[in-house]
């Protein structure tokens, strides 16, 4: 009787082991799946951040930086774009729509901008255009104070 007690207790064991090795493998898979999954969520970035003129500092083509991109511009309002970054360098307005951190840019150049990062003085964009990655760094400018207004000004 008292080897038969021995086998049970150990049984016993074996059977308190394995369910508390399972329970804390899942506790553990399931805790790295929920790490997993907020460490890759990207912040939402608002419209109203990107309205406005933003000159950019520094350009880089296939990861290289390139000097091909200096005097490159965007200017973003409520309903459209304008850039000297098109085919023949002149400044042009485009039809744009922004969600999901991409501007879509419309018209006859289309072209899908992923916005990578955005705050109130620096942006930052990743485009292809005829098959070259490119990312651009742009700061935001500061308002024209040059121009005096004349209601100011006393006669």
């Amino acid at each position: 009787m008292h080897r038969f007690s021995l086998t049970s207790t150990l049984q016993n064991m074996s059977l308190n082991f394995s369910i508390s090795l399972l329970l804390g493998g899942c506790l553990i898979f399931s805790c790295q799946n929920e790490t997993a999954s907020t460490a890759y969520q990207k912040p939402e970035y608002e419209k109203n951040e990107l309205l406005g003129r933003w000159e950019l500092q520094r350009g880089f083509r296939n990861g290289k930086e390139t000097e091909t991109l200096t005097g490159t511009y965007y200017e973003f309002s409520e309903e459209a774009m304008k850039t000297n970054l098109t085919p023949t360098t002149m400044e042009t307005t485009y039809d744009y729509s922004y969600s999901e951190n991409e501007i879509k840019q419309k018209g006859e150049t289309p072209l899908v901008y992923a916005v990578d990062s955005l705050n109130s003085d620096f942006l930052q964009l990743s485009v292809t255009i005829n098959n070259f990655p490119f990312k651009l760094e742009l700061r935001k400018a500061l308002p024209d104070t040059s121009a005096v207004k004349l209601d100011s000004i006393s006669l």
